[in-house]
Order: structure tokens, then sequence, then C-alpha cells
């Protein structure tokens, strides 16, 4: 029996993504096998040739592969101690934070996470965030703006369409310059004109 993230078809694992994998054995395996079963449950990085490496199994390619194919090769492994493990992998990928986060910096995640959940591992927005400006760049270019709207609906980085290597800026809140500030002044004054000369006409 296999279960599977939603988000099999989101794409085949990359270089420097992570994989969790949740494998939870069937009533009928063996007591022997219980150990094994829970070692091989967890994160794993996927290292720079590609290859992840479990307890028992060693080394194992996995670029190229989606998750359910990597599904299928660990049924095949598993067959020996468990015929009918259940199989949970969930893809992890690859967004860094950049600009007016508690903890910027690089992070994996699951894309059926929301926005809100990852800045939340950031630890969260320092308070000069403009999170209104927040913006997604990828390969040096902006390929989206205005997330503000995406995080108040809590939609996940898939639907989103956030990609492994992404990244999320969120600029810092505009400072009153001194000329933003005499123009702002003068703005003032002229309501203060207005209003003086309004109120003189009543006297």
């Amino acid at each position: 029996y296999a279960q599977l993230s939603a988000l099999d078809e989101y794409s085949a694992f990359g270089y420097g993504d992570g994989i969790r994998i949740i494998i939870l054995g069937s009533k009928e395996k063996s007591t022997a096998a219980a150990p094994l079963i829970a070692q091989l449950s967890g994160d794993y990085i996927i290292d720079g040739e590609g290859y992840i490496v479990m307890p028992k199994f060693g080394r194992m390619n996995v670029i190229g592969l989606t998750p359910k194919r990597l599904e299928a090769e660990l049924q095949e492994k598993l067959k020996p101690y468990d015929e009918d493990p259940i199989i949970i992998i969930i893809p992890l990928i690859r967004v860094t934070l950049l600009g007016k986060f508690t903890r910027p910096g690089s992070y994996r995640v699951d894309p059926g996470n929301s926005l809100w959940d990852v800045i939340k591992e950031a630890g969260g927005p320092s308070p000069d965030c403009n999170i209104e400006k927040m913006r997604i760049h990828r390969s040096g270019s902006i390929v989206r703006t205005n997330l503000f709207g995406s995080w108040e609906k809590g939609l996940s980085l898939h639907e989103i369409g956030i990609q492994s290597g992404d990244i999320v800026f969120a600029p810092a809140l505009k400072k009153l310059t001194f000329r933003d500030f005499i123009l702002y002044f003068q703005f003032a004054i002229s309501i203060l004109w207005l209003y003086l000369s309004t109120t003189r006409d009543k006297w």
C-alpha cells in the first residue's frame, strides 16, 4: 500500500533539494523489521551528486525521480522485510527568504505548506518589514509581486507558483527622507491655509 504526497506531480527531485520519507509498516510485518522501518523515516538532503543516504540501503541516486518513482523503488527494497508498507513521500524544495525577516536564509520546505508557514519558520517578518511589497525572484528576475494577498489567504507555495531555488524578498518600509518631509510639510500647510481661508469667509 502506498500513500503519496498530493504534490507527486510537482517536479522531479533536483540537486540540493530535500525529501521527507515516512514509512509505516503494515500490520503483517515481522517484529524484527520494525526497527529498520522506524530508522528509514526522516528528512534526507540530496547531495551535489544527486544521492541521498539511507540506513540499510546506503546511497540512492534520486535525481530525475518523482515521489511516485521513488516510492516504487522503496517498495521493491522493502519487500524482504515488509510486503505492504505504507510509504509517504514529500518533496522538500529550497526557498530562500531575504530581506526583512527575523531569520533570513535558505529553508527546505514542503510545497504544500503555506507562505505563512515558511515565514513563521524564519521567525516571522521583522518590525520594519514591508509585507505588502514581498516579491519572488527567480534566476535574477522578479517573477511575481504583491504576495501579501497570497499570504493572507494562506495559499500553498505550490498554488502561488513558488519553485525550488526561488527567493522570497521582503523590502524594508520606506524611511521618510528630508525631501519627503518637506513635501508633506508643504501639503499640511496648504491644507491648513485652505481651512483658515474657508473659516475666515464664514466670519
